[in-house]
């Protein structure tokens, strides 16, 4: 296993992926008038269902009052604003209300590592717990599952840019016929920033709906088919505002229809609202056009081949186009009047040669999903290139990203309130939104200006915890700089003393998976511990990962994993 052991693929049958088919027993029925204060009182008190089931249950008042907010607001209707900091387990206090309610809930958060700990441990908590029948379902963006069209074809004569991703694909392989839901998370230390997954990815640009043959085959498909029969649907922040996307353009639809809703991790949704109603053009977006354009013409026979030139010839172009834009400065504002000439020649041969290339894919005879996919992701691009450049809208700003390997041209609006407002909070019955970090100086008059809402209710509930007895800030001294060769070294003796200190049971976060830095550090601080101590040191870079890994050892070991997995960490310490 490239991650130095752990589970094999064949322990992807432990995960409980059939959850939503909900419990069979008898029970006494749901229903908004069962939302009353007494009842909520007795499930979270010291006698009640959770604490029998819940091993080290604790009775903590602002867990029931958060969970009386949410049954009222859900009984009654309206929003409610909630601060519950570290400790209160504010998932518990929204998800009673939402099972008990007997309504559609959607439950979106900010991290798939919280969606994967609320369907894979709370939810199957409750439903012993309340002895209740519900269905619920887990749903993620489409990168997150595989294409069935896509892995046909590339399997067919796979090509990797990084030879050592082929162990990784060896992996995938074995993985497609077992897997009933496509998810990528299923595979045991399958690495996040793979380059061959977005190739294989079911990502919107590259689908092309009822017209592909796997339609009805399709992981997505079925997805949301399992959705339309879920009372319980989880999903994160991203998915939630694509299908607000999705319905503002009349396309359809990715969520079923629902009232109720739910946002965990609140203190993100104004930054991925401003991502949604805004557009980014990148010059990595581009390339892969290009790139996925060439291999579909490399494809066909020589006397179809001609486009290739003009391919070549925009991927030129489009270099020379985002170059313009690679100051000195990192992060700057474009747009309007600020172009320079040469800016202004380079977009319109940019936008020259991608209307050539759709218009090249558009006169294809015979058109497979594979190019009718080309096509649409042409004239997207041309669309939001138009938006970011030429937009005089006073309300949203156009600005361009430096980065080591690549530019981002973005434009956004500078303040969402009024679009989260009016689409969606004001088109729901009931809206909970809840966070550790919503308040400032213990006001949520900020959170609420900022995304527009108007709560019947609002609360800052303290953490149970007793911070300045119950924790201690440890500062190292003498550290060398992230970038320094002994850095992951003094990282790794740090950690042991801890470990040490902890007698294990210790949580080591790290910022991200995505960052290769950061991938090497938590692997490369793993190894040192090993080979220092002769222990086992788990690393894990999901809620599903980790509970394979830790279900195989109840040893108290130390274990590493990236920072997302901070809202289930009491669950891991």
């Amino acid at each position: 296993m490239p991650n130095g052991g752990g589970p094999d693929i064949d322990d992807i049958d432990d995960i409980d992926i059939d959850f939503e088919v909900g419990a069979e027993t008898p029970s006494a029925p749901r229903g908004l008038s069962r939302l009353q204060p007494e009842e909520i009182e007795q499930l979270l008190g010291p006698d009640g269902p959770f604490a029998s089931e819940l091993p080290g249950f604790e009775h903590r008042l602002p867990q029931v009052e958060m969970a009386i907010a949410v049954a009222d607001a859900f009984r009654e209707g309206g929003e409610v604003l909630v601060e519950a900091g570290t400790g209160t387990g504010k998932t518990l206090a929204y998800l009673i209300p939402a099972v008990l309610s007997g309504q559609r809930v959607v439950i979106s958060t900010g991290t798939k590592n919280l969606q994967e700990q609320l369907y894979y441990k709370d939810l199957p908590l409750l439903r012993k717990a309340l002895g209740v029948p519900f269905k619920a379902c887990l749903m993620k963006g489409r990168a997150n599952y595989l294409c069935l069209s896509r892995y046909d074809q590339f399997a067919v004569q796979p090509s990797f840019r990084i030879f050592k991703e082929t162990e990784h694909f060896d992996m995938l392989a074995r993985w497609v016929p077992m897997t009933k839901t496509g998810d990528r998370a299923e595979i045991p230390g399958f690495p996040e920033n793979v380059e061959f997954w977005g190739r294989l990815s079911a990502k919107s640009e590259n689908c092309i709906g009822k017209e592909c043959r796997d339609f009805d085959k399709c992981y997505v498909t079925r997805l949301r088919q399992r959705a339309s029969e879920s009372e319980i649907i989880i999903v994160n922040h991203h998915l939630l505002f694509a299908d607000l996307i999705v319905r503002e353009g009349s396309y359809g639809e990715v969520l079923p229809d629902y009232d109720f809703l739910v946002l965990d991790e609140a203190h993100q949704v104004e930054d991925v609202a401003t991502q949604y109603f805004g557009a980014a053009v990148s010059s990595f977006r581009i390339e892969e056009l290009a790139r996925e354009a060439t291999g579909a013409w490399e494809a066909r026979s020589p006397r179809q081949r001609r486009p290739l030139e003009h391919i070549r010839v925009l991927r030129r172009v489009a270099q020379e186009f985002f170059e313009g834009y690679r100051l000195s400065k990192d992060r700057y504002r474009i747009g309007g009047d600020s172009e320079s000439p040469r800016q202004s020649q380079a977009y319109e041969a940019l936008r020259g040669y991608v209307e050539r290339l759709a218009a090249d894919l558009k006169g294809i005879s015979e058109p497979d999903e594979t190019t009718v996919g080309l096509t649409k992701r042409s004239a997207d691009i041309l669309f939001d290139l138009e938006r970011i450049l030429a937009s005089s809208d006073p309300e949203s700003v156009s600005w361009c990203e430096v980065r080591e390997r690549s530019v981002v041209l973005r434009s956004s609006p500078i303040n969402v309130s009024e679009l989260v407002s009016k689409s969606l909070l004001e088109r729901k019955r009931s809206v909970v939104m809840t966070s550790a970090t919503l308040s400032i100086e213990g006001s949520l008059d900020y959170t609420r200006e900022r995304l527009g809402s108007q709560p019947r209710e609002q609360k800052v509930l303290r953490s149970p915890f007793d911070f300045s007895r119950q924790t201690v800030l440890y500062i190292p001294k003498g550290m060398p700089a992230p970038r320094d060769p002994a850095f992951l070294s003094r990282v790794a003796e740090e950690v042991l003393v801890l470990t040490k200190a902890s007698r294990g049971r210790a949580f080591v976060l790290f910022t991200s998976f995505a960052n290769p830095t950061e991938l090497k550090a938590c692997y490369g601080v793993a190894s040192i511990i090993r080979s220092w101590c002769k222990v086992r040191c788990r690393v894990a870079s999901s809620w599903i990962d980790f509970e394979l890994r830790r279900a195989r050892s109840s040893s108290p070991l130390p274990a590493s994993g990236k920072e997302s997995m901070w809202s289930v960490s009491s669950y891991l310490v």
